[in-house]
């Protein structure tokens, strides 16, 4: 069975901080077993976010979210669920995670948005991977009267994160990146 792209990126993620000596801890997800043999379960509680990234003592907590079709949604205000209508892609619980977790001294918490390249009929779009601190993903939702977000908005937004193409995968600096949340 081929991978989706979410979980692409999260093991492109994984690989490029064991590359780089970087301690990368995914929280487990709510609807699976340690073994893998459930086939479903009843009770799945809403994870916190990703994972988290720790380097020469910083703490960074990521949700991963993967674009192909050039957005990501949210809801609007970001930090409430509506009910009865379909869950977007960022969803509240993630947004209030993340921003509870940046309360404490020392702590970083955010969005680590990968958009593919996408072609039109006149043009290919390039995509990119962005950092975006939750206060400011949280600052710009609400101002910008949107339900998702595309490229130029993370760009606008966000730290884009350098990265080079193997032959399927991609290698992230993810040094680079902890250097510039963390001194600037």
């Amino acid at each position: 069975m081929a991978q989706n792209e979410g979980k692409r990126f999260e093991q492109n993620i994984k690989a490029s901080c064991e590359k780089q000596g970087i301690l990368w801890e995914r929280f487990i997800d709510g609807n699976k077993w340690d073994d893998g043999n459930a086939e479903s379960i009843r009770f799945t509680p809403d994870s916190p976010c990703d994972g988290f990234l720790f380097d020469k003592g910083n703490l960074i907590y990521l949700e991963l979210k993967t674009a192909q079709t050039g957005n990501i949604s949210f809801n609007q205000p970001p930090t409430i669920q509506t009910k009865g209508k379909p869950k977007p892609s960022i969803k509240a619980h993630q947004v209030k995670s993340l921003i509870d977790r940046k309360k404490f001294d020392g702590v970083h918490a955010g969005l680590l948005v990968e958009f593919s390249d996408r072609e039109t009929k006149t043009q290919t779009i390039p995509g990119g991977t962005f950092y975006i601190e939750i206060d400011d993903f949280y600052s710009w939702a609400e101002k910008c009267e949107k339900k998702s977000m595309n490229v130029a908005d993370a760009r606008k937004i966000g730290i884009e994160v350098d990265s080079r193409v193997l032959k399927v995968n991609r290698r992230y600096d993810i040094k680079k990146l902890l250097e510039r949340i963390c001194d600037g």
